[in-house]
């Protein structure tokens, strides 16, 4: 069965300017694969060099099902990246490694894999291409399986403490509004010195020892 793509027209509709040629999809490993999820990352890097010669310049990311909280927490990201792309303040050269910073909420790389990145124990995982049309092949190239219910699926509590935020943080804001505090998540990494971060009126510490009630 042919990979299915995430509903990028909801995510064009929410994020004017996110670029249209993303596509996100949730995978898996096949039964009894009994790889290191981290050894994706090199099969990855392996793909992305075969197509250094293309023309165009594309990128791809593997990420944590788990951190990710919903398709328009992605798509916020995946526009937040592009422009800071565009108007020359990326942090980072490489587009899928600043879609990672912006996921997480953090300016730099090294904490935002470890929020949003792969780990050994990594179950399903969100596989991001530019150009859209790389994504099933480079699922077929990794022997990954599809998996709808691995993305786009409603945040969990998981995922929100993976995120950065607390469980006070969570009983603060029904589950429903879980996803826009993911939102605030990445518009606040545009900030100097961004992750973890401190909201206003919150108290509860949180990583780092800093106050971060909302680690957004």
């Amino acid at each position: 069965m042919p990979p299915q793509a995430a509903p990028s027209m909801t995510s064009q509709a929410e994020f004017p300017g996110a670029p249209e040629e993303y596509v996100a999809l949730g995978a898996r490993m096949a039964p009894g694969d009994q790889r290191n999820p981290l050894e994706l990352l090199d099969g990855l890097q392996r793909w992305l060099r075969s197509r250094a010669g293309e023309e165009g310049k594309g990128w791809a990311q593997l990420l944590d099902a788990d951190s990710v909280a919903g398709a328009r927490h992605l798509a916020s990201a995946v526009l937040h990246a592009e422009r800071a792309r565009q108007e020359g303040r990326a942090h980072l050269t490489d587009p899928g490694a600043e879609l990672a910073l912006y996921l997480a909420g953090w300016d730099q790389l090294s904490p935002a894999l470890g929020r949003v990145g792969l780990r050994e124990d990594s179950l399903s995982f969100v596989v991001v291409t530019s150009p859209g049309e790389w994504a099933s092949p480079l699922l077929e190239a990794l022997n990954l399986e599809p998996d709808p219910e691995a993305f786009p699926r409603a945040p969990s509590e998981r995922t929100m403490a993976r995120l950065g935020f607390s469980s006070a943080d969570l009983r603060s804001v029904p589950p429903e509004r879980w996803e826009l505090l993911a939102l605030e998540l990445v518009a606040l990494t545009d900030l100097p010195g961004s992750g973890p971060h401190h909201m206003p009126g919150k108290g509860s510490a949180g990583p780092s020892g800093r106050p971060a009630a909302n680690n957004l």
